[in-house]
């Protein structure tokens, strides 16, 4: 009986072998395999910006991660002037830790190296911890998302004018360009015959107005002395009072700008 039961169903069995042979789950319909964390995303690159008060004036600090998400750029403004380097990594409830292990020189980033800062992201604010013998934070955003009042009272160009040591007034020109904290591109020049021109940087705004310091330029006496100083700006209607911190005998207590095409 068993021989008889094979040779009946083994017809059945090589008529479907061709098609058993051939199934297969169809393209359309395969289902992926899991893939792994995407850790880039996770650590994607981003810059925040913000400033942090001290003696009563601003001081901006910009973070900029890395293309590669893995270490981060930390550069402080007037009157510190430096940049440390960090390797980042993720740490407890989404924070992520800043490993600081280089630095371009100046008390304050020096101080840094060996320290680890620890950054908070909240949206498009951040919190960033500073070490030290006096931790300090600081309060960042996304560029573009300022929430220290900004400088887009005072942007544009404005023209006043000082006295010179012949006694003769000489044209003071402002070029007001920046938004948020750490941002270059504004400028102030003065006409002949001093003839010189000193970039400036926002360092962030206060009630008493919004504060730039001035970068290493072109040159010039009468440019070069404002290394060091702060200029303090504020908007009003349609002029602007300009007051140099510390002072150096012009804009005492301040100038009368006007805006200018």
């Amino acid at each position: 009986m068993h021989p008889q039961l094979s040779i009946h169903r083994a017809p059945a069995v090589l008529l479907l072998a061709p098609l058993l042979a051939c199934a297969g789950p169809h393209p359309d319909s395969a289902v992926a395999a899991p893939r792994p964390p995407d850790t880039a995303a996770a650590t994607s690159p981003a810059t925040w910006v913000g400033s942090n008060a001290g003696s009563g004036r601003p001081w901006s600090l910009r973070l900029s991660d890395s293309a590669d998400g893995r270490t981060a750029t930390l550069e402080f403004g007037e009157p510190y002037n430096c940049r440390v380097q960090a390797t980042r990594s993720t740490a407890a409830a989404g924070s992520v830790r800043l490993a600081i292990n280089d630095a371009n020189g100046g008390y304050r980033c020096n101080a840094l190296v060996g320290e680890t800062a620890v950054l908070q992201v909240q949206g498009v604010q951040a919190t960033l911890q500073l070490p030290g013998t006096t931790p300090v934070t600081v309060v960042l955003w996304k560029p573009g998302q300022a929430t220290d009042g900004g400088a887009d009272a005072v942007q544009g160009r404005w023209v006043g004018t000082v006295t010179g040591s012949n006694g003769r007034p000489i044209a003071l020109r402002l070029r007001l360009a920046a938004r948020d904290p750490g941002d270059r591109g504004s400028e102030l020049a003065y006409d002949s015959p001093r003839s010189c021109r000193v970039p400036l940087r926002y360092e962030g705004t206060t009630a008493q107005g919004s504060w730039f310091s001035a970068l290493p330029g072109p040159g010039g006496q009468a440019c070069d002395r404002l290394l060091g100083h702060w200029l303090q700006v504020q908007a009003d209607a349609d002029a602007t009072r300009l007051q140099i911190e510390p002072g150096i005998g012009e804009c005492v207590p301040s100038c009368s700008l006007q805006r200018t095409p």
